[in-house]
């Protein structure tokens, strides 16, 4: 099964959350960030619908992001997957290795 974007928005695959920081320190769950997530594209809307009409848009699948899990943000469970359905809107950064 696949799953398609309408205008406007991206399918994500979360990063699995993280226990444990880079130096070795274990986060307990009350310290964890629910409004920013990171994740990679799994799939991209044709066209963003902008005000005067639909625009051409940057994103492309397999691209890692941060993105703000708000109300427009949709959960989805496809053949045991877990996938955010996330406004382009809602993207705050593309990591870009060098």
């Amino acid at each position: 099964m696949k799953l398609v974007p309408s205008y406007s928005r991206l399918i994500v695959k979360p990063a699995p959350k993280v226990e444990k920081s880079a130096g070795g320190i274990y986060l307990p769950e009350t310290v964890e960030d629910e409004d920013i997530a990171q994740g990679t594209i799994a799939a991209v809307c044709e066209h963003y619908l902008g005000p005067s009409g639909p625009i051409k848009h940057s994103f492309q699948e397999g691209q890692l992001v941060f993105y703000q899990r708000d109300k427009q943000t949709v959960p989805v469970n496809i053949e045991g997957e877990s996938y955010d359905i996330v406004h382009i809107d809602s993207v705050e950064a593309v990591v870009i290795s060098e």
